[in-house]
């Protein structure tokens, strides 16, 4: 019977967590102030490492550190106060459905994910993100099945 080793012994880091702190703290020193996921993303565009590596976007740290405010906190850096509703859902499935079809009757047809973006970026956050409904109904085309416009 074969042994099986555990997934994290297969996965090989792409970076070290000594790796990105550093970045943090070399785009926090050329940006100043509190370091944000927006600047921060735009600031490590196009730049790599000595051995070729692209930066990581702020993702990367998300999902190592759990959230980007514990990334900047980990790295020694300032981070804006944590939001009251943080860690909250805010919508859920029923919400984003609802949301695609309101799309749909502003637009007349059945909304693409740019188009629905659009819409929900002028709601001012009274609509869920385009990247909330993918994450509530599994993908647009789900949400979109689900919302029984197709």
């Amino acid at each position: 019977m074969k042994t099986r080793r555990p997934v994290s012994s297969w996965v090989e880091k792409k970076y070290s967590d000594d790796e990105l702190l550093r970045i943090l703290r070399e785009a926090n020193e050329a940006l100043g102030g509190i370091l944000t996921s927006d600047g921060y993303n735009d600031f490590a565009r196009g730049r790599t490492f000595p051995d070729g590596r692209p930066w990581p976007t702020h993702q990367t740290h998300f999902h190592r550190f759990g959230s980007w405010r514990k990334a900047l906190l980990a790295a020694g850096l300032a981070a804006n106060p944590s939001s009251a509703i943080a860690g909250q859902r805010i919508f859920d499935q029923s919400h984003c459905l609802d949301a695609i079809r309101h799309a749909h009757r502003e637009l007349g047809e059945t909304p693409s994910i740019s188009d629905y973006e659009a819409i929900s970026k002028a709601s001012n956050g009274a609509l869920p993100s385009a990247a909330t409904v993918r994450n509530r109904c599994g993908s647009w085309s789900q949400a979109v099945h689900l919302a029984q416009l197709d």
